[in-house]
């Protein structure tokens, strides 16, 4: 699918926040990374995103690569995912991806795997490249036997149209690796062995420009500053010799029609989680409520949990404070953020979107795919109009013996001493 301007701007503002939490991670815990590829001429070109760009791609040196696999999900957000190949088993590529897991990005190569499918920044381990011809050698034909096992376990056949030369690897391949696992394991550790001895090359074997991707180790440096749509950045040192082998004359934009994302995927949705995609052909029914949630009680559990009954995933609006204070002329004793937190951490709520006025819920149910909407019978009849846009409504019984309001009377009764 081809994107238009705004969703690819929309999109590109998804990924800067998922690279703002690497890039903490990584200053954070003295851990050296490059923007590269299509981001480094971004960042020099553009100040930011190529305007047509679609993702963020980094480089690691392996051993800060390696830290930073071993530390990240304990620093990251809830809805992010680092996937590896150890994370993720399904994932098949060396490099990791920091994933969106409350979006969707169905790459058209990648949408068959049970994987993590949210939008997503790519990061790269650079490694050493071997000077000596032997070692080099040693390196091409082991990579490619476990790169061939890896790449068999995930095609249903050999292509007819590839040449003889690749079938005779791919078929060699497997007399010497028994397993997935011990493929992607392998692949690793010679890597790994590969990067303990410095080099005067640092390669991103798996990098789209292939041998453009090797590069001589001092280019990259300690790396230097660079301006990335309003944030401080780093760069390889020697960007210019960079960027001049892997695009020529980097500095001239390329011709209208070839200013398209050099991704293919069949479903972008910045709303959605990938799990209602990919779960039985695209049945997963969303529902949605709204509210305050103020003095979260066993009542609004009720509530949650007889929505949730009702479909397989639960959005739940929740009214800001300048909301409730503007519209609803109420004052919280949680703040929005509070409450937020409060409700993501109920077992039957997939999502929290904030509720910023009365006329959001039509736009809402389109948004976020809706198929039924849910309020308390106290609102009966004045959502109907909802019918309209193809939505059912359901008005739930409220839970008679308990209310934030009734909660907030008893305790201002039992702070003026008129408890027992």
């Amino acid at each position: 699918m081809e994107l238009d301007k705004e969703t690819t701007k929309k999109l590109q503002e998804k990924i800067l926040k998922i690279f703002i939490e690497f890039k903490k991670i990584c200053e954070d815990n003295s851990l050296k990374y490059y923007l590269i590829g299509g981001s480094c001429l971004g960042a020099v070109r553009h100040k930011g995103f190529i305007p047509w760009d679609d993702d963020i791609d980094v480089g690691m040196p392996r051993e800060d690569f390696t830290v930073f696999c071993r530390i990240a999900p304990k620093f990251l957000s809830q809805n992010l995912f680092l996937q590896t190949y150890e994370s993720d088993p399904q994932y098949y590529f060396e490099f990791a991806k920091i994933r969106d897991s409350n979006t969707t990005y169905l790459d058209s190569g990648m949408k068959q795997l049970d994987i993590n499918h949210g939008i997503f920044m790519d990061i790269f381990p650079l490694d050493s490249y071997p000077d000596n011809i032997l070692k080099k050698s040693y390196l091409r034909v082991y990579r490619a036997i476990y790169d061939d096992y890896i790449h068999i376990q995930h095609s249903k056949n050999i292509s007819d149209n590839q040449s003889l030369q690749n079938k005779l690897m791919q078929e060699a391949s497997k007399h010497f690796v028994k397993s997935e696992n011990q493929a992607k394991a392998a692949r690793t550790e010679l890597l790994q062995k590969i990067s303990r001895k410095s080099s005067k090359f640092l390669a991103n074997y798996y990098g789209a420009w292939a041998k453009k991707e090797i590069c001589p180790t001092h280019w990259f440096g300690d790396g230097i500053s660079a301006s990335f749509e309003g944030y401080d950045v780093r760069i390889p040192k020697e960007y210019d010799s960079y960027l001049s082998q892997l695009y020529g004359d980097y500095m001239i934009l390329p011709p209208i029609e070839k200013r398209v994302s050099h991704h293919h995927c069949d479903v972008i949705d910045l709303n959605t989680t990938y799990k209602y995609y990919t779960k039985a052909g695209h049945s997963m029914k969303r529902v949605i409520t709204y509210g305050t949630f103020d003095l979260l009680h066993y009542g609004h559990i009720n509530l949650l949990r007889r929505a949730k009954e009702l479909g397989d995933y639960l959005v739940v609006a929740i009214s800001t404070d300048e909301f409730n204070w503007n519209e609803k002329h109420k004052k919280c004793y949680f703040t929005y953020e509070q409450r937020k937190a409060l409700l993501e951490s109920i077992r039957y709520v997939d999502l929290v979107i904030p509720e910023t006025n009365w006329e959001q819920k039509k736009t809402d149910v389109h948004e976020y795919h809706i198929d039924t909407f849910v309020m308390g019978d106290d609102w009966e009849g004045k959502f109907d109009f909802l019918k309209d846009e193809g939505v059912e409504v359901v008005y739930l019984p409220r839970t008679p013996e308990i209310s934030t309001t009734q909660i907030k009377a008893n305790l201002s009764i039992d702070s003026s001493g008129g408890g027992v």
